[in-house]
């Protein structure tokens, strides 16, 4: 995949997306009248919200500077913030399943009434956990990124110009035993990830077989099923299975992303990485859009107010017919 076209696929999806985003901060600092968002469910939303943004940016800077600009701090920059963006958002999806989890489903052993009891403090604590694991997947991938366009240069001779690369830079000399602590960090993030995925797929399975449950009891006792309360907790299930594929797509992608490169020394075409991202944050959006109460309320009041204007202009306009 060439430029060209990675613009034209992704160009209105990313448009999409910031716009789609940039409508639900608004949502968030300027709640429809009655709807509210409390904590711990604003920190993950603002931070889903505020890192799919960051990373549609600094996509596009990523791909202007490799592009059009021989300027390797800009690159760095980019790389950075996206790399930092993406596990953010990531994170954060899982750890919003895991909310909606623990308020959704009857919890019956000690140390899960302890977690739901003090979830706000719980998920603050792994918020700031998982800044830490942000750090690190950073660090990870700004090292891979180092080596694999020649930056790193082994042993301690003083600084030389590399000259085979399209940049001007001087290399930066690393002690070996740097790679050992690279692995060691390779092997925590990784753990991280398989964690993440474990904790995604078991709060998406017990809130889908909780509400299973839930219905057919209501079914059998002749209750209805159009209480406000239990649709919601019925669209943010739907909603959170939608997520749960996505991550799930992404992370078969990043493992098959890795082994090509560890395994068969095949770098993937980055334009190609880029569209499938993109795909994921697309999706992520659209999950958003339909399993959160404030932003569907805040859309209908908006496309109700569009209507009015347009049914208020069509009236203004009509010809008056003369007797």
């Amino acid at each position: 995949m060439d430029l060209l076209t990675c613009v034209i696929i992704n160009g209105p999806f990313a448009t999409l997306n910031i716009m789609a985003n940039l409508f639900f901060v608004s949502c968030m600092l300027h709640p429809p009248h009655g709807a509210r968002i409390k904590q711990p469910l604003k920190l993950l939303l603002g931070s889903i919200i505020i890192c799919s943004i960051t990373n549609q940016v600094s996509a596009m800077l990523l791909f202007l500077t490799h592009t059009t600009f021989e300027n390797l701090h800009f690159v760095l920059a980019s790389c950075v913030v996206y790399a930092w963006s993406l596990s953010t958002s990531l994170a954060s999806v899982v750890w919003l399943n895991f909310f909606y989890c623990i308020q959704i489903v009857r919890v019956q052993t000690a140390f899960f009434i302890w977690i739901k009891k003090h979830i706000k403090h719980t998920i603050y604590c792994i918020w700031l956990v998982e800044r830490i694991f942000s750090i690190l997947d950073v660090g990870v991938i700004l090292f891979d990124f180092l080596n694999l366009n020649g930056l790193l240069h082994s042993g301690f001779s003083n600084f030389t110009v590399h000259p085979d690369s399209k940049y001007t830079f001087i290399q930066i000399p690393y002690f070996e035993f740097q790679f050992d602590l690279f692995k060691i960090a390779v092997y925590i993030v990784q753990g991280h990830f398989f964690l993440c995925a474990c904790v995604m797929i078991i709060s998406i399975s017990s809130t889908f077989i909780y509400l299973g449950a839930h219905i057919r009891h209501m079914l059998a006792n002749g209750q209805s099923l159009s209480c406000p309360h239990f649709r919601s907790q019925v669209i943010v299930a739907i909603t959170g299975i939608l997520q749960g594929f996505l991550f799930i797509c992404s992370s078969l992608w990043t493992v098959y992303h890795a082994l090509a490169k560890d395994i068969s020394e095949q770098l993937i075409n980055p334009f190609i990485n880029f569209t499938v991202i993109n795909f994921y944050m697309t999706g992520s959006t659209i999950a958003l859009a339909a399993g959160q109460t404030v932003f569907r309320r805040r859309f209908a009041d908006v496309w109700l107010r569009a209507s009015q204007i347009c049914q208020a202009h069509k009236v203004q306009t009509r010809p008056t017919l003369r007797r």
